[in-house]
C-alpha cells in the first residue's frame, strides 16, 4: 500500500534468476497500482401504476485498474535479458437503465415486459519507462 512495491534487484537480477524479489518501501513510479471504482445506482417502483407494477432503475459504474510496473524478458535460458519495463492500465466506463411493468391479467398469469438498455466502453494502454532508471532502482 502506499509507496511498498516489488524490489527485483539491480538490473533486474530478481527477475533474470540471479537474486529474490522482495517487498520495498521505497517505490516512486509515474504509476502507482490500484483499482479505483464508482457507482451510482437510482430506482423507483410505483405498485399501481395503470393497475400495473412499474420498476425503473438507472445505474453508471467506473472503474480504472492500474497495474504494476514489470518488465518484459527477451533470449533464451540461461542468458535472459529484460528488452523493456512497463505498466498497463484500463478504465471502463458502463451504465445503463431498465424499464419493466407487472401485470397479471388472470390469477395464474403474471406478465413481466419492458425495457433494458446498457452501454459500455472499455480503454486499455500500456506506459513503458526509463529502462537504465528502472534497472539502477530495482525496477
Amino acid at each position: 500500500d502506499g509507496d511498498h512495491g516489488l524490489f527485483l534487484g539491480e538490473n533486474f537480477a530478481a527477475v533474470t534468476g540471479n537474486a529474490k524479489a522482495y517487498n520495498s518501501g521505497n517505490l516512486n513510479s509515474d504509476r502507482i497500482p490500484g483499482t479505483e471504482r464508482h457507482l451510482i445506482n437510482l430506482q423507483y417502483s410505483n405498485t399501481d401504476f395503470l393497475g400495473q407494477d412499474l420498476v425503473a432503475q438507472v445505474y453508471y459504474r467506473d472503474e480504472t485498474l492500474t497495474f504494476y510496473p514489470f518488465p518484459t524478458l527477451a533470449g533464451k535460458a540461461p542468458n535472459y535479458y529484460v528488452s523493456s519495463i512497463g505498466a498497463s492500465q484500463q478504465k471502463t466506463d458502463f451504465y445503463g437503465g431498465k424499464l419493466t411493468l407487472n401485470s397479471k391479467p388472470v390469477d395464474a398469469l403474471t406478465l413481466t415486459y419492458g425495457i433494458d438498455a446498457e452501454h459500455e466502453s472499455f480503454n486499455a494502454n500500456q506506459q513503458f519507462f526509463n529502462q537504465a532508471k528502472a534497472q539502477q532502482s530495482g525496477g
